[in-house]
């Protein structure tokens, strides 16, 4: 009955309910590691050399980086988007170990064609252990050694984890590295057409993640290649620095892999699988792949499971990667321009930039409306807000490295702000779903401050979580 008595605040209190959206504070410009790089080389590849110039990532040796703090906001955010999207489909995230024993290679068969590829090396037991590369014959090796009931299936579990790869030639920074961040998921099922279903499950949720990030990637038939199984599926975004082939039919809008067209086709010309039309080659990047396993795996590991008459049967299996640092590095190739950093909003570092007016200006009699305005977009709405607040600095400078670390909304409080009403100066890049760089285009104009928040609301909604 106290409860009942209790004023509102008092109750949202105790139910841990807040009056507004959230509790976030505004970020703040002058505590965000910005390193001083003044030399720009773009012989590796835009987005990397923006990436690093921009005190995003940092080089170790070739093909190993550091993940600077503002790469790792946005890499957080891409995978919140991920971990949505697995989870609206009923999957279940969990982490496995980076190294398994080798043996587990020789049990699949696939040593033979990935021994070059792999880290192999020897613990001081002499046991030989392997850097995982991909989890199918870790998940498997642990599968059999449970007892799997049909009522139990599907089963979904995916990681986010670091993967390894020897490569001979890393290069692009983040799209080609012996170490990367990737999304692997394996399904397993009771039948085929119940595996079949749940590949085209996820292959649907994948189109969802392109779909949130507004990234035009295709959809093309694959050959499963060393992986292995009945057929596959690769995404790929069109990139002149891609180092991957895809071949799309202008007439009916189906893709294909380079590699599947060399296994498929004998002859020279490259003709459409479904209306013979010619083919268009096109230079991509590939970053995701979808794989149709069915016993591939679950076979020479003995994975079964029980059925509701007793029975054991094999598990049927797919096997799917994003690779996570590759989107994140690709969406930077294909969106920025040669000075500028430019994200699909979602995934931008910071949402907001608020920009107060320079220390000892005429203007600076409004510097607490600034602060006032970042504290309330950042409570009252979905946007991650950072303000910048090195006031010692002209509006002008703080303006300009907003904008080349790819924040698309700047706040400019300036002369406006001391109207009786209070101005703003609102900027932000739009881009175009289906993104083509030639289609990010600046909106600029005067708000007032109800205004921005209604434009903020409707740029990052609070359903659309990051």
């Amino acid at each position: 009955m106290k409860l009942i008595n209790k004023s509102n605040n008092e109750l949202r209190r105790l139910l841990h309910l807040s009056s507004s959206i959230n509790s976030k504070k505004p970020h703040r410009m002058s505590r965000v590691l910005l390193l001083d790089k003044t030399n720009f080389d773009n012989s590796i590849s835009k987005s990397f050399s923006l990436l690093k110039e921009r005190s995003f990532v940092a080089s170790n040796l070739s093909g190993l980086h550091y993940l600077l703090p503002l790469a790792t906001r946005s890499l957080t955010k891409l995978i919140s988007i991920i971990d949505q999207e697995m989870e609206a489909i009923g999957c279940e995230k969990m982490i496995l170990p980076t190294l398994g024993h080798s043996g587990l290679l020789k049990i699949s068969g696939k040593l033979p064609d990935h021994q070059q590829d792999v880290f192999i090396f020897k613990d001081r037991h002499g046991q030989d252990l392997f850097l995982t590369p991909t989890h199918e014959e870790m998940f498997c090796y642990w599968l059999s050694k449970e007892k799997i009931f049909e009522k139990q299936l599907p089963i979904y579990l995916y990681q986010i984890a670091s993967k390894y790869r020897d490569e001979a030639r890393p290069r692009s920074g983040l799209l080609r590295g012996k170490e990367f961040m990737m999304k692997d998921l394996y399904s397993f099922d009771a039948t085929e057409a119940d595996s079949q279903n749940s590949y085209n499950r996820v292959c649907q949720s994948y189109q969802n993640i392109f779909d949130r990030l507004e990234i035009n990637v295709i959809k093309v038939q694959a050959d499963p290649g060393a992986i292995g199984g009945n057929h596959s599926h690769e995404y790929h975004l069109i990139s002149d620095i891609g180092e991957d082939t895809i071949h799309l039919c202008s007439n009916c809008n189906q893709g294909f892999s380079e590699e599947y067209i060399e296994k498929q086709q004998s002859n020279q010309s490259k003709y459409c699988d479904s209306c013979n039309c010619d083919l268009q080659a096109k230079q991509s990047i590939e970053v995701g792949h979808a794989f149709y396993l069915a016993t591939r795996y679950t076979q020479p590991f003995r994975c079964f499971y029980r059925s509701k008459t007793n029975n054991y049967s094999l598990l049927q299996m797919g096997s799917y990667g994003l690779g996570v640092t590759r989107i994140l590095a690709s969406c930077a190739e294909i969106l920025s321009t040669p000075r500028q950093l430019k994200w699909p909003k979602q995934i931008a570092p910071f949402h907001v930039t608020v920009i107060p007016p320079k220390m000892n200006s005429k203007e600076s009699n409004v510097n607490q409306l600034a602060e006032d305005l970042a504290q309330q977009l950042a409570k009252y709405t979905n946007a991650d807000v950072v303000i910048d607040d090195r006031s010692e600095l002209t509006i002008g400078y703080r303006q300009v490295v907003s904008k080349c670390l790819g924040i698309p909304v700047n706040i400019i409080v300036g002369k406006k702000a001391q109207q009786e009403i209070p101005l703003f100066e609102f900027s932000y890049y739009r881009q175009n779903h289906r993104l083509d760089n030639d289609k990010v285009e600046t909106i600029k104009k005067d708000l007032s401050l109800s205004e921005i928040m209604e434009e903020i609301k409707l740029l990052f909604p609070i359903n659309d979580e990051n």
